[in-house]
C-alpha cells in the first residue's frame, strides 16, 4: 500500500505531500509560491519559521503583560461559578472591563491564528522545518517565558 500522495502542479512537476518525517527538499510550505527546492530556500524558510515561533511566544507574553498592567477592580470578587465561568457583577461592567476584554480578545485571535499556521507548517513533516520551529519557540520561551515582574 503506497501511503504517499502527490499533487501535479501546473508546470508539470509533482510535489509530494509527506505523511512521515523526511529531509528531502521537495516541499511546499503553506502556499503554492513557497516551494523549497534547494538548500538556500530551506535555510531561508527555517529562519522564517523559527522567527514566527519566536513571535508566537512574544504574543503570549505581551498578552500576559497587558493583562497584568490593566487595573482590576474585581480583586475581591469571587470569579468562579460552579460551571467554571466568570462572574461579572453589574457594578463592574464598565468601560474599563470592556476595553480590557476587547484587547485580550484581540491577542487571543492573533495567538490562535499564528498557532494554527505554525501547526500547518509543522505538518510538512520536514525535519529541518520542524526543528527550526521548535528552536524558535524555545528561544522565544527563554526570552518571554518568565512571568516574574
Amino acid at each position: 500500500m503506497n501511503m504517499s500522495s502527490s499533487t501535479m502542479s501546473p508546470g508539470g512537476m509533482t510535489t509530494k505531500m509527506w505523511q512521515w518525517y523526511h529531509i528531502e527538499l521537495n516541499d511546499v510550505i503553506l502556499f503554492e509560491g513557497w516551494k523549497v527546492r534547494d538548500s538556500g530556500t530551506m535555510v531561508w524558510s527555517c529562519f522564517v519559521v523559527g522567527f514566527t515561533g519566536f513571535l508566537l511566544e512574544f504574543l503570549k507574553y505581551s498578552s500576559w503583560m497587558t493583562s497584568e498592567r490593566m487595573p482590576s477592580d474585581m480583586a475581591d470578587v469571587d470569579r468562579r461559578t460552579k460551571y467554571g465561568g466568570i462572574v461579572v457583577p453589574s457594578k463592574y461592567r464598565n468601560k474599563q472591563f470592556w476595553t480590557s476584554h476587547i484587547i485580550q480578545s484581540f491577542y487571543h485571535f492573533w495567538q490562535t491564528l499564528l498557532a494554527f499556521i505554525l501547526m500547518n507548517i509543522y505538518m510538512t513533516f520536514n525535519i529541518y522545518i520542524c526543528l527550526s520551529l521548535c528552536l524558535g519557540l524555545s528561544i522565544g520561551h527563554f526570552f518571554f517565558g518568565s512571568r516574574i515582574h
